[in-house]
């Protein structure tokens, strides 16, 4: 890496939401990558921010850390992740929904939990939550569950069987619109970002989302083509929107990219900064 320009990844999950790392371990490991900045993304959570900001207050880690989020939303019938940046993490608008979105995802994992028993998986509530750290439960940690228990071979073979969309345990959860997760964003004083925007079927959703008052869009991901980042730096230029990029990490089990694998000049985040301060702040 280039130190004197410096990289960011900033799209990084912990094991606050669904990653298998800690924030500490995450900031260390981007120190040894030489990153020189990371965003704690979570999903639905702000747990994982929360503690890096600790982190870097105390001085146990160099790498500057961007408040950051990825709130679960819907437009359309289809699945929209938008990313927030630069997020109050102390703000009582966003930590509501979060509570409530919380209690979502416990009444959605009681009813997984109960179609898994109903196909004869003896897997209990407490199996699933000994993987949970943080406040953000999901589908990946009742996969991990089910690989220690012994009924799936790997974390995506569970998904597979049981927990994609048309599997036998599989249960849809409730969503907040689009609108409602870029207002909650704003609302905390962040940058709404569409995330990965190549897994949404099309440039003309994307569009609709961008019109619903996105600040941004995400050019490079693992999950994007070289053609897909392509056409969305031209997106992102033509309608003036900001640019973001980041490896999507979770762990090992993702089988993504690794930590900093897909990374962004700073340069990109001093330019998120500038419109923060001017726009947002």
């Amino acid at each position: 890496m280039n130190e004197e320009i410096g990289f960011a990844d900033l799209h990084v999950h912990s094991s606050c939401s669904d990653g298998l790392y800690s924030v500490e371990e995450l900031m260390c490991m981007a120190a040894k990558k030489g990153l020189k900045a990371i965003a704690i993304t979570d999903h639905d959570s702000l747990a994982g921010t929360a503690l890096a900001l600790q982190i870097m207050r105390e001085g146990r880690n160099d790498v500057e850390l961007i408040p950051g989020i990825e709130l679960t939303s819907e437009h359309k019938g289809v699945e929209v992740h938008i990313l927030g940046y630069f997020i109050d993490h102390t703000s009582k608008d966003l930590y509501e929904a979060l509570e409530e979105m919380r209690q979502q995802r416990l009444k959605r994992l009681n009813k997984i939990i109960a179609k898994l028993n109903e196909h004869g998986i003896p897997i209990t509530i407490e199996d699933v939550l000994s993987y949970v750290s943080g406040e953000s439960i999901g589908r990946p940690h009742i996969a991990r569950a089910l690989v220690s228990k012994g009924f799936a071979s790997s974390y995506i073979d569970a998904f597979q069987r049981y927990l994609r969309n048309g599997a036998p345990a599989y249960v849809p959860r409730k969503r907040i619109p689009v609108s409602e997760a870029i207002r909650l964003i704003h609302s905390a004083r962040g940058l709404a970002v569409v995330a990965h925007p190549c897994d949404y079927g099309g440039f003309e959703l994307v569009h609709e989302v961008i019109k619903l008052g996105a600040d941004g869009i995400e050019v490079l991901h693992p999950r994007l083509s070289k053609e897909c980042s392509m056409r969305l730096m031209e997106i992102a230029k033509s309608l003036n929107l900001l640019t973001t990029g980041g490896s999507d990490f979770h762990g090992d089990e993702a089988k993504l990219a690794e930590l900093g694998n897909v990374a962004v000049p700073y340069l990109w985040v001093e330019k998120l900064k500038e419109y923060h301060k001017r726009f947002i702040a």
